[in-house]
């Protein structure tokens, strides 16, 4: 039997791939992940504008972050950093999870970063390690339609468009969004 997520947020799973290694965020990653998080142009498609926490990174660290023992939160909150200099380039989360059963996945990389895949590799070996690691057996993920890169990036990585809101809240505003769903047996087809 595979382990659910509390397992993974106690035990921190490091995953490679070919040029990123997904691992914990570090008080010493602080710097790059400011570069990601305080940037107001991530926040155009996100749904929500930049929470308080994010517009203090030690705060976001600290509050989102941090892994205290004990803590169950039952979600894994991954930085994605470059394999050649170990620099956290954007963040990749699995939450929102129900009965280990199905969970939502998120995904952002620094604007500098953009258009080099590194997004489709992460959301990838993200995808891989659920589906593998986990007793996982639906990702499902919402996004903005007007935020076309994203959704190339869920095509490219197998995720089905499953319908489309309209004018219904993601995060804490009002938008035309997509839900896109990838399902475990899909996975095995691939």
């Amino acid at each position: 039997m595979k382990p659910n997520l509390n397992y993974f947020y106690e035990n921190f799973p490091i995953v490679e791939s070919d040029n990123i290694i997904m691992r914990e965020v570090l008080p010493d990653d602080l710097k790059d992940l400011a570069e990601c998080i305080t940037d107001v142009e991530m926040y155009k498609y996100w749904g929500d504008n930049r929470s308080t926490l994010e517009k203090n990174v030690t705060s976001y660290y600290k509050r989102v972050l941090e892994r205290n023992p004990g803590d169950k939160r039952n979600c894994i909150y991954w930085g994605i950093a470059l394999k050649e200099n170990n620099k956290i380039i954007g963040q990749i989360f699995i939450n929102k999870i129900e009965n280990n059963r199905m969970a939502h996945i998120g995904y952002r990389i620094t604007r500098s970063y953009w258009n080099n895949g590194y997004a489709t590799e992460a959301l990838k070996t993200a995808v891989k390690f659920c589906f593998e690691k986990t007793e996982l057996k639906r990702l499902w993920t919402d996004v903005d339609v007007r935020n076309i890169s994203s959704c190339k990036v869920l095509d490219k990585c197998g995720f089905v468009k499953e319908g489309t809101i309209r004018q219904g809240k993601m995060g804490r505003s009002y938008c035309d969004y997509h839900v896109y769903g990838f399902i475990k047996s899909d996975y095995k087809k691939s």
